[in-house]
Parts: C-alpha cells; structure tokens; sequence
C-alpha cells in the first residue's frame, strides 16, 4: 500500500513536466550515463513506475535531475545560437561588406528578442556587434565617397569633352 502511495506521489509529480524541458541522466545497458534533454510529451505507468516520454522515448521518472522553464530553455538555445553566429564573423579586422547582410541579420535579430532573451546575451558580444554596424557604416560611407568621386570624374570629363567639342 506505501508503494501505491508513493507511485501516486510519483505520478502526480511527473504529471506536472508534461510540456517542460528536461535532462535525464540516463544510464545504458554497458553502465554508461548518457544526457538525455527534450521536453516531456506524456507520462505513463507501467507496472507500478512511472515514465516520461521524450523525443518519442520512455524514461523513467526517476532518471529526471533537471526540470527547464521552456521560456527559458528557449532564450537560452536563442542566445547560444546567436553568440555561435557573432562568432563566425571573425572579429572586428575581419569585418567588411561582404559581412554585411550577416552582421545586419545578427542586428535584426537581437533587435527582434525579448528583454528577458536579451539578458542572456552577453554585453560584450552586445558591444561587439555595435563595433561591427560602426566599422560596416565606415566602410560603407568611404565606399559611397569612392563611386561619388569616380561620378563626379565622369561627369567631369563629359563636360569637358563636350566643351572641347563646342570650342571646335
């Protein structure tokens, strides 16, 4: 009878992670512990235990050590992958217009999360990302003076072939 009570404790307690994320260390037939992380589908019993189902798998309710906020998991992934992102761009010396639409991509995103995904994301790499929109808005405004000054030599000398050609 203790062991239904303690099965109902079990199941009452597993119930409450449907649709969270969680970890489990789960040990293998060769006694090795592997990591398991999904969010929790359904739960069940069988036989007197109690199982999760994660990613269409059963674990046992047990093996659970980690229960995720999912608002939470996901800022956390959203950052990760955003700082992975930042990171592939190579560092200020390497930053040029051909990084541009991923530099403005990395912007547009961080401008596009939450305050509360935003506190995950580091103020250096913040930093980081504004010192690559400044060096892009650099080598933009000097590669706009370039064309402006290769135009303006060409009207220059359009003007004056036409001028040589009236005075003829």
């Amino acid at each position: 009878e203790m062991q239904n009570v303690s099965s109902s404790v079990d199941m009452s307690r597993a119930q409450s992670l449907v649709g969270k994320e969680v970890f489990l260390d789960v040990t293998n037939s060769s006694g090795e512990t592997n990591q398991i992380c999904g969010r929790v589908d359904y739960v069940v019993m069988e036989a007197g235990k109690v199982y999760v189902s994660v990613d269409e798998s059963l674990y046992k309710f047990e093996d659970v050590t980690t229960v995720l906020d999912a608002d939470y998991w996901d800022a956390y992934n959203l950052a990760y992958a955003w700082s992975n992102d930042l990171s592939k761009i190579g560092g200020l010396n390497k930053v040029s217009l051909a990084s541009k639409a991923d530099v403005m991509e990395l912007k547009e995103a961080y401008d596009n999360m939450t305050t509360y995904q935003k506190t995950f994301i580091a103020k250096d790499s913040v930093a980081l990302l504004d010192a690559y929109i400044a060096k892009i808005d650099e080598l933009q405004a000097i590669a706009d003076n370039e064309k402006a000054n290769e135009d303006a030599g060409e009207t220059t000398g359009e003007n004056a072939d036409k001028g040589d050609t009236s005075e003829v």
